[in-house]
């Protein structure tokens, strides 16, 4: 299946199995392929993609933007053999969303190149959903796949099943798991990332080298992390959170030195390395807990042990106690189990059960039945990998017990709860918020927060029914205020608020915008959207798969009388562009958007003309495509210069041709009918139907038209992307400035809402 333009599979939609076509001197054929979004919010079979039997594999799935929605299902994805070449991808692009229902994924083998990554994003995978496992292809080179790889981050707020990569499990700069997966392995590395930050219950990750090649890598309050071992890099950065159990296992011995754990008098937490367990200050368990019949627990005469009702500690080894255990669950222990000259208030430890003492041998939800992909991670005894199983899930009891946690939120009928400013969040079962004394929110498990889309006095309006995917640990102040964590990002979507009279095909529900914002971004009750410094500024996604990259100093305002649904706000930085300059706001869009940069440290040259090759660089960078292609096609056009990729892959689907002579002309100035004619085409390329708003009835240079681009004049015209000069005309064979070039952007682009 492909289109050109969007892809959309609505809610009541059903679509059976989909596969590329075999390839025999070519790629396999990719399985689902959209040129710009694909977004499913109904039900799809298996997608595969076809065999290449000379050449590479197809990809199952491939576009700008691949979102499925809460909602949305889809059977197994698997990229296509490479007979010649390498293994097809199983799903790739710029930005992957799964909210819904995936099976698994799984990159296509090579029987003589690289097999394909089971998912790759060449900026963010974000799953909040539910995915199967998810397996890099064989290859029979050196560098073959990876299990799941992103340039920019990978966010898991959902269930992952096991993740696997010939190479490296999940690559990644900035990698967040805040939910439930199953074993993490790579051959080489089983996570590599800079920043690796770890919230969930258990996280199970094995490599035959390194588990964790992390410059920065935290562990959260509360999570359990089991890992063969940690990469020695010299720039390495451990946060050790409360109550955290850090699990290194297979290792005889290791010099704490080597990694600042800081597991002093102000740490508070379990942390085994090899067999060898201990535990740093007044730590509780959260969740249930086997030690086996190798490893050894410590609790130093200064520490203590908590074991609360709901937990179990399962002791088959041996736990030397000269602090104090407080036992309110459950501890079973073999004889002799417990020494020490340390005490044991509460409940006093138990034979296991007859019926299911020793070891632990239950089978994980993530992991079912014993471990056998000849991995240590389970360290023998522990046939689910962790040793952890989730606690009962439990309410605040809506008193003011101080075991309680405070009182129960209020749920309305829709399950969200109310929050300061007028908005309301969904958060994970079991995640309620918790209110500070400063009175502010804090959400532990994260969530997603709906605006309530009301305006201050004099204030914008924020559209209705935009959200804020947070993640945990995120801060509402008690004015409303949204400050996401210092470690994470997230995500805002403003959904599609054209006309609803408008004819377009596209269906209303997926032309939203999303706006991927970095850490430490607020949001103010009035929509104002802030950036720290150092933060590199959020990537806009608008509904048709252009992508905008604002900079870190920009505000970006919801704004529902907007056409965008936005405003963006930043200081002029242009010395030759003035305040009563009519194209003032035209050249301030385009640079706030990433479109136009200027031509000095200060100037914009405004009168300058545009180039072809100006113009579909831009046009090529919006949509963030990566060329892999010919580029040698017209003699004056070399490889490597910063127009190559765009003018190829322009000329390649129709949008920009060269001349007779086999040249482009990529120094030539456009005109402003062919201005009009490449962008009338990419609206066609990308699904856009232009509205008109007001009659045409001609310029008064209209025998200058060229044939050709009287079409694209009236239409732009109509629309209100042209408006011609006072005098009536349109001077169609005029070369096109600078600054008229980003007023007719911002027109065009304020149409595609």
């Amino acid at each position: 299946m492909f289109a050109r333009g969007n892809i959309a599979i609505n809610a009541a939609g059903t679509v059976g199995d989909i596969k590329g076509g075999i390839g025999t001197n070519i790629n396999g054929g990719i399985g689902l392929y959209a040129l710009s979004n694909i977004d499913i919010y109904g039900t799809v079979g298996d997608v595969t993609g076809g065999v290449g039997t000379n050449s590479g594999g197809g990809k199952g799935i491939d576009a700008t933007t691949i979102n499925i929605h809460s909602g949305g299902r889809v059977g197994n994805i698997t990229g296509g053999a490479g007979m010649n070449d390498d293994g097809g991808r199983g799903i790739d692009a710029t930005t992957i969303e799964i909210s819904g229902d995936v099976g698994d994924v799984i990159g296509g083998d090579s029987t003589n190149g690289n097999g394909g990554h089971g998912i790759y994003a060449s900026h963010i995978i974000d799953i909040s959903g539910v995915a199967g496992n998810i397996t890099g292809g064989a290859g029979f080179k050196t560098d073959v796949a990876d299990g799941m790889i992103a340039n920019s981050s990978i966010v898991i707020s959902g269930v992952v099943g096991n993740i696997t990569g010939n190479k490296i499990g999940i690559a990644t700069s900035l990698l967040n798991i805040s939910g439930v997966t199953g074993q993490i392995n790579g051959e080489l590395v089983g996570i590599f990332a800079e920043s690796c930050t770890i919230s969930g219950e258990t996280v199970q990750i094995s490599s035959d080298y390194v588990g964790i090649a992390a410059i920065a890598f935290t562990l959260k309050d509360n999570s359990v992390v089991y890992t063969n071992s940690l990469a020695d890099l010299s720039a390495l950065s451990v946060a050790y959170g409360n109550n955290a159990a850090l699990i290194l296992l297979n290792i005889e011995t290791i010099d704490i030195g080597e990694y600042p754990l800081d597991p002093e008098d102000d740490s508070v937490g379990i942390l085994f390395i090899g067999d060898s367990g201990t535990v740093y200050g007044n730590a509780a368990l959260t969740h249930n807990l086997t030690v086996t019949a190798a490893q050894t627990l410590t609790i130093a005469s200064s520490t203590s042990l908590t074991v609360p009702s709901g937990v179990t500690l399962s002791n088959n080894g041996a736990i030397v106690n000269e602090g104090t255990i407080t036992n309110n669950g459950t501890i079973y222990t073999a004889s002799d189990g417990i020494t020490g000259d340390g005490e044991i208030v509460g409940n006093q430890p138990q034979p296991f059960p007859p019926e299911g003492g020793g070891d632990n041998n239950g089978d994980s939800d993530n992991n079912s039945g014993d471990n056998n992909d000849g991995s240590d991670i389970n360290n023998g005894d522990n046939n689910n990998g962790s040793g952890y199983t989730p606690p009962p899930t439990t309410n605040p009891s809506g008193s003011d017990d101080e075991t309680s946690g405070g009182q129960v939120p209020d749920y309305n009928e829709d399950g969200s709860i109310n929050l300061p400013g007028g908005n309301t969040v969904v958060v994970p079962e079991g995640q309620d918020p918790v209110h500070n004394e400063d009175g502010s929110t804090t959400l532990p498990g994260g969530g997603t927060i709906t605006l309530g889309g009301s305006a201050e006095s004099g204030q914008p309006q924020v559209t209705a029914n935009t959200t804020v995917d947070v993640p945990p640990g995120t801060n509402i102040g008690d004015d409303g205020t949204i400050t996401f964590p210092s470690d994470s990002g997230g995500t805002i979507t403003i959904p599609g608020h054209a006309d609803d009279t408008s004819e377009s095909e596209q269906p209303q529900e997926t032309r939203h915008t999303t706006i991927d914002v970095p850490p430490g971004t607020t949001v103010t009750p009035d929509g104002a959207i802030s950036f720290p410094e150092g933060s590199g500024g959020a990537t806009i996604t608008d509904g048709y798969g252009n992508t905008f990259n604002v900079p870190e100093s920009a505000v970006i305002t919801l704004d529902h009388d907007a056409p965008l649904g936005y405003t963006i706000s930043v200081d002029n930085p242009f010395a030759d562009v003035d305040d009563d300059d009519w194209y003032e706001d035209a050249i301030l869009f385009a640079y706030a958007h990433g479109l136009m940069a200027g031509t000095g440290e200060d100037e914009f040259n405004p009168a300058a003309t545009t180039t072809r090759g100006m113009i579909v660089t831009v046009l090529f960078r919006m949509v963030s495509q990566q060329w892999s292609g010919d580029s040698g096609q017209f003699s004056d056009v070399e490889d490597g210069m910063w127009y190559s990729d765009a003018v190829a892959w322009a000329a390649s689907i129709g949008l920009a041709g060269g001349y007779g002579d086999g040249t482009f002309g990529p120094d030539d100035a456009i005109t402003r009918q062919d201005l009009a004619v490449i962008l009338s085409r990419f609206a066609d390329l990308v699904g856009l139907t232009l509205q008109g708003t007001r009659s045409y009835t001609g310029f008064t240079d209209g025998e200058d038209i060229a044939n050709y681009a009287a079409d694209a004049i009236e239409l732009f015209y109509s629309a209100g992307i042209i408006s011609g000069y006072p005098d009536g005309s349109v001077n169609p064979q005029g070369t096109a400035t600078r600054a008229e070039f980003a007023a007719m952007m911002m027109r065009f682009l304020e149409s595609m809402v």
